[in-house]
């Protein structure tokens, strides 16, 4: 239902003037009522243009008839005065920013005695223009906000959006997506952080917000907030061995260069900080007789053993700053094979 006045309690009829079949208003009420059903998938949005005129009335005891016109304020002729109904009628859209009021003086005339002494009388009509809403509110960055939040962070404000009807509209802000991770003040725009992100649960938060104007009628833009969680490492790498391991390996291992074991780990953080690296340290008895290939993990033997015993330490660091690391011990027993029989050293 729309509504309107003029000030002077003088009757109102209400009209859709723009070209619509899907609704019809009552002329005397201002009610509107949809009378055709709407398909969304081929309208989704209706605009309607109303008119609200009144009439100018005016009495004569002669029982002469009266002729209306409008003397002064009609600022670039936006309103048309019946001449016999004294009906008011506005002839196209009004633009407050140019002309925000007008004051019209309005007279009526009998027509006298066979065109002599012709009586008239004046009244003035003030209309005030109110602001409407012509187009939805722009957000700035063309409605898309990117952002990185470090996991666990505690800061508040990740980032402010804004938006605008260029009309000084009062604009209310809201997020539409449900989550348990941010809220917006309304007012402002400004998006806070409200719970600890976790990027091994979380690694992108989606947000779609709205931003609103007073209207009349009320309208809305979207924009949409991505979250991006950066990494922290919070995670050391895991060895598939926990304390330590043995094997037992030949001399032809030695001579050959086989790989005699590989070190597996794995880091739950992402990019460098779960990258992981290999190293060996404290080879007793020979520093030189093993090496470790720092990606993959393999441990491969070369030269001549020495010794029947070797015990070395296997690091796994990722690539954190700090980096994180663990180790376990590896033990290598070194057996020869004569004649068709497993021998170990003594």
């Amino acid at each position: 239902m729309v509504s309107a006045s003029d000030g002077d309690d003088d009757e109102i009829t209400y009209s859709i003037a723009s070209a619509d079949d899907h609704f019809a208003i009552n002329a005397n009420t201002g009610q509107i009522d949809l009378v055709k059903s709407l398909d969304r998938e081929n309208v989704e949005e209706i605009r309607l243009v109303v008119w609200a005129t009144d009439n100018v009335n005016a009495s004569d005891v002669d029982s002469a008839v009266l002729t209306f016109s409008i003397v002064s304020g009609n600022t670039a002729n936006a309103f048309s005065l019946m001449s016999l109904s004294g009906e008011l009628v506005l002839l196209g859209s009004l633009d407050r920013e140019t002309t925000p009021s007008y004051e019209l003086v309005i007279e009526v005339s009998d027509g006298g005695i066979d065109g002599d002494n012709v009586l008239s009388a004046s009244a003035t009509v003030n209309i005030t223009v109110v602001d409407t809403t012509t187009s939805p509110p722009q957000f700035d960055n063309e409605g898309v906000y990117r952002v990185n939040v470090t996991e666990e962070s505690t800061r508040t404000n990740i980032v402010t959006v804004s938006a605008s009807t260029g009309n000084d509209d009062v604009i209310t802000y809201s997020i539409t997506t449900p989550n348990e991770y941010f809220a917006i003040n309304a007012n402002t725009g400004q998006i806070d952080l409200v719970k600890a992100l976790d990027r091994e649960s979380v690694q992108e938060v989606r947000l779609t917000v709205q931003a609103t104007d007073n209207g009349p009628p009320a309208m809305s833009a979207m924009a949409e907030v991505l979250v991006s969680v950066v990494d922290i490492n919070d995670h050391s790498p895991v060895l598939a061995v926990n304390k330590y391991t043995s094997v037992q390996v030949t001399t032809s291992d030695f001579v050959s260069g086989r790989p005699v074991y590989r070190a597996q780990a794995t880091d739950a953080d992402s990019g460098d900080n779960g990258t992981v690296r290999y190293s060996l340290s404290r080879i007793r008895v020979d520093p030189d007789a093993f090496v470790i290939d720092e990606e993959s993990g393999v441990v491969t033997p070369r030269g001549t053993p020495v010794s029947r015993f070797y015990v070395m330490v296997i690091h796994a660091k990722d690539g954190g700053q700090p980096p994180r690391s663990t180790y376990m011990h590896l033990f290598v027993k070194v057996c020869r094979y004569p004649g068709g029989g497993w021998f170990c050293l003594l």
